[in-house]
């Protein structure tokens, strides 16, 4: 145990990724097969498939990299090819925050960057993006982990039963602990003045509201005496039966003896999203159920350890305002879930989250009656927090950036 503490093993973050679609792939690919000995027509799929499959294992050889943090340094290894560094041969060790295509990248890493050099051949400084983009064979490569800068590896524990642990290290303990200091990257520091400028203006939006509470407007009273809210993401809703018509018009368009083969690969596609934009939130003053088709989960407020008010990356944007439940407040490591934990939870009955504008509203269309007697469809803001108050349900706020998620 005492071994397995002081090495520190780490994956390339993309690895898990690719093999993960290369066995989509490869599973549609033996489709195929299936389908060619039923004597359907598969001509030229095969070829695509192939042209995939060559790309994701070139992909895997590409990011098989393994980085080993020790006490003396660290070991670079890929394949048959390994390099070891000691900590005082490094010129550049930087804990940064970085996206897969620069700023406007749609997913954030954060984690060290290493660099035996502190300049490349032209002189110019190494930044963060140099050093992540650099060829694996390089002086430059780096590790990535959580926010609280834990990596974890699974284990095989022999004994009566092999049993396979997941284990958490957390690097930054461990390196200040063997005595090595990492800079602050740029993004931090972008970031850190990025929560600054948020605090400022969450301050500010508090006081607009609590001058505006003194004169509300009473178009929203009727929603309010609502004792149950509906909540449903209506434009991820739209674009997944957009993209669905779509598919179901470029399939049924095909050739004869493509038909079949295509639709199947097009609900293979679409059958995930029409799953996930089936998402219902609804709350109540006794608790909330979410449900996905025929699958659905009610609980009572008390019975969800974390109600959460705060910013997140979502279908929408990449900062949305809204809430997100856990039924459990922390992770298997021990840790308080995080907010992008909670959002990115692949248990979708327990985690789950909604998105507000940016006043805490959502807004459903709700059938009035209006001057005349008639009823008419209109469209009415409903504050949830303030809802949630009115029935006594206690929720933290966490509204202060601190990358990637909003802390105290």
């Amino acid at each position: 145990m005492k071994e397995q503490q002081e090495k520190i093993r780490v994956l390339d973050p993309h690895i898990i990724l690719i093999l993960f679609i290369s066995a989509f792939v490869f599973g549609i690919g033996m489709l195929m097969i299936f389908l060619e000995r039923k004597e359907i027509r598969t001509e030229g799929y095969e070829f695509i498939i192939f042209s995939v499959e060559i790309l994701m294992l070139l992909l895997i050889l590409y990011y098989m990299r393994t980085v080993v943090l020790s006490r003396e340094g660290c070991t670079v290894s890929w394949l048959f090819w390994k390099r070891n560094y000691k900590w005082e041969e490094l010129a550049v060790i930087r804990e940064d925050v970085w996206y897969t295509y620069g700023k406007g990248g749609s997913i954030r890493y954060q984690g060290i960057v290493f660099s035996k050099y502190a300049v490349n051949k032209k002189k110019k400084k190494y930044t963060t993006r140099m050093i992540v983009d650099a060829f694996p064979l390089s002086d430059c490569f780096y590790i990535t982990f959580d926010e609280h800068g834990n990596v974890f590896s699974y284990k095989l524990e022999k004994g009566k039963k092999q049993v396979i642990r997941k284990m958490y290290v957390n690097v930054r303990e461990k390196m200040k602990e063997w005595g090595v200091e990492a800079e602050k990257g740029e993004g931090i520091k972008e970031e850190e003045k990025q929560r600054q400028y948020d605090e400022m203006i969450e301050l500010r939006r508090q006081q607009r509201k609590k001058i505006q509470s003194k004169g509300a407007d009473c178009t929203n009273l009727k929603e309010y005496q609502q004792e149950v809210i509906k909540i449903r993401d209506f434009l991820q809703i739209t674009m997944v039966i957009l993209i669905t018509v779509l598919l179901i018009w470029t399939g049924l368009s095909a050739e004869e003896g493509e038909r079949i083969p295509i639709l199947i690969l097009e609900f293979l596609i679409d059958a995930p999203l029409l799953f996930f934009s089936s998402k219902v939130v609804t709350l109540s003053k006794e608790g909330c159920k979410i449900s996905y088709l025929f699958f659905k989960k009610m609980y009572k407020w008390e019975e969800l350890e974390i109600i959460r008010e705060d910013y997140f990356p979502s279908f929408r944007d990449r900062r949305s305002r809204g809430i997100v439940f856990s039924k459990r407040k922390k992770n298997k490591a021990g840790y308080i879930y995080t907010t992008r934990e909670i959002v990115g939870s692949g248990h979708i009955l327990e985690c789950f989250y909604i998105v507000l504008d940016a006043d805490g509203n959502i807004h459903l269309y709700k059938r009035l009656a209006a001057k005349d007697g008639k009823t008419k469809l209109r469209k009415v803001a409903v504050n949830i927090p303030q809802k949630l108050a009115e029935w006594g349900v206690e929720m933290e706020k966490m509204m202060k950036y601190t990358g990637g998620t909003y802390d105290l």
